[in-house]
């Protein structure tokens, strides 16, 4: 099974952490240190790094996916980088000029990466398979290292009870997913999702209906399918009934505070937020949702009615650059039944 384009950048960048540090083979902890170099990287960057120009998006768009898995971890990437570089010293390689190949126990990260790999049914290892062999795997990580990874990726089914009592978790029928519309519409929406710095994936659209079949057929590809990239296994919780802040109020209200333990929870969590719609006449409240994107590293859902997205939200700086807008078929909304 071969490295993806990104994977061997990341081996590159991981064998040049060994060698400077004069150690003989690359250690797990050089390649972890690799990805969260990596994650930065964008396609005019790794051109200028050496990629082949025809292959950088490609490898551009999986330093995105890492990116969005490594903060789904919840943890602080520079902070980590560091404590690897402190943690690994001076090896003891021999001044010689001879390759640097991974060490036995990188080797055995690579066997579960490509496990993974295996199991989505694709014969390339990639990036989120080798941090997903780091953190869930048995490599010998030191505590130091592993215990902030993997006490983050075991959170997940002990914290989402916040959003359980504050929210509905939507759950895929496979109807959704099945039909062939709806499923192309939450592809597009995982997608962008999985772009570089998209923290949210705007429904353009003024159809309730359509958004709640398409939420149904997001829940199945997260549950189901390669599709749904570095989300997958992630939970989508629906907020749509809960109150919004009161703009009128001086200071931050209880259904302000919410908002932000929501937002911080799912963060943690790794969980996918659809939120209450924006419509026309929302300004205040896109504002607000606006603001808080900036600052959180939750990633959500909205549907938003085309003339809100189109008469001041593409213009807004928050959501121009931290957010995607995603325009269903012309002819979807004519395929769902008029009775329904």
């Amino acid at each position: 099974m071969s490295p993806s384009t990104g994977l061997q950048v990341v081996w590159q960048i991981a064998a040049l952490e060994a060698g400077k540090t004069g150690f003989a083979e690359i250690e797990p902890e050089h390649f972890l240190a690799g990805l969260l170099q990596f994650r930065d990287l964008d396609a005019p960057a790794l051109t200028r790094a050496g990629v082949d120009p025809a292959r950088a998006a490609e490898a551009a768009t999986e330093a995105a996916k890492v990116s969005a898995a490594i903060d789904a971890l919840a943890v602080n990437g520079g902070r980590l980088l560091r404590t690897i570089r402190r943690r690994m010293g001076q090896g003891v390689k021999p001044s010689d000029k001879s390759p640097i190949h991974r060490s036995p126990a990188s080797r055995q990260c690579f066997e579960k990466a490509a496990e993974f790999a295996q199991k989505n049914a694709v014969e390339t290892i990639t990036t989120v398979d080798v941090l997903k062999a780091l953190v869930e795997g048995e490599a010998p990580l030191p505590d130091e290292i592993a215990g902030p990874l993997r006490a983050a990726a075991a959170r997940p089914a002990e914290q989402s009870q916040l959003l359980q009592e504050h929210g509905r978790l939507v759950r895929g029928d496979g109807e959704a997913a099945r039909d062939k519309a709806h499923r192309i519409v939450a592809k597009a929406l995982l997608q962008a999702l999985g772009e570089k710095n998209c923290r949210c994936a705007l429904l353009v659209s003024d159809d309730d209906l359509l958004c709640k079949e398409v939420a149904a057929a997001v829940a199945d590809l997260l549950e189901k399918s390669p599709a749904a990239g570095t989300l997958s296994g992630s939970s989508l919780f629906d907020l749509g009934t809960l109150p919004r802040p009161d703009f009128d109020r001086a200071g931050k209200s209880g259904a302000h505070r919410a908002w932000e333990q929501l937002f911080a929870e799912a963060t943690r969590t790794g969980s996918l937020l659809l939120l209450p719609p924006i419509g026309e006449h929302d300004r205040r409240w896109a504002g607000y949702l606006g603001s808080c994107l900036t600052g959180s590293r939750s990633r959500w859902l909205v549907r938003v009615s085309p003339a809100a997205f189109d008469q001041w939200m593409a213009k807004d700086r928050h959501w121009s650059r931290l957010a995607r807008p995603v325009r269903p078929p012309d002819d979807l909304k004519s395929r769902i039944p008029s009775e329904l």
